[in-house]
């Protein structure tokens, strides 16, 4: 049986909020088991310093309004079509604006795709 977590390195972007700081990347990865396709969704938070990323967890969301809010372990997303607030669980903030049918610079996607590759090796690797 294929692991569920198991990350490939291609993904598509489906949210992207940037700011001078950081850039919030909603990615969907496909996952195959067998004859069957699963879609995983991961939420990432590249800082544009030294191109850290890091994996937000999500352990609640509201969509419920256009004003769409998600609940990460490190931190609050406030966002709609054009904006977004993202306050961090020490109480700093980034305003990140919404960026529609864009995605992010390239050496962002290849931070990402370095910080997917990275995950797939230890999961391969704890098999």
């Amino acid at each position: 049986m294929t692991n569920l977590f198991y990350m490939p390195t291609t993904f598509k972007c489906l949210s992207f909020l940037d700011s001078a700081q950081c850039c919030i990347v909603e990615i969907a990865l496909i996952v195959s088991e067998g004859k069957h396709m699963t879609r995983l969704f991961r939420w990432l938070l590249v800082r544009k310093a030294d191109l850290r990323v890091s994996q937000m967890w999500l352990p609640s969301d509201d969509n419920s309004r256009q004003e769409q809010e998600r609940y990460f372990d490190i931190g609050f997303l406030n966002f709609d079509p054009d904006k977004g607030v993202f306050t961090q669980q020490d109480r700093s903030s980034y305003a990140p604006e919404q960026e529609p049918l864009e995605v992010p610079e390239d050496h962002v996607l290849a931070a990402i795709s370095d910080f997917l590759q990275e995950y797939q090796a230890e999961v391969m690797s704890s098999e």
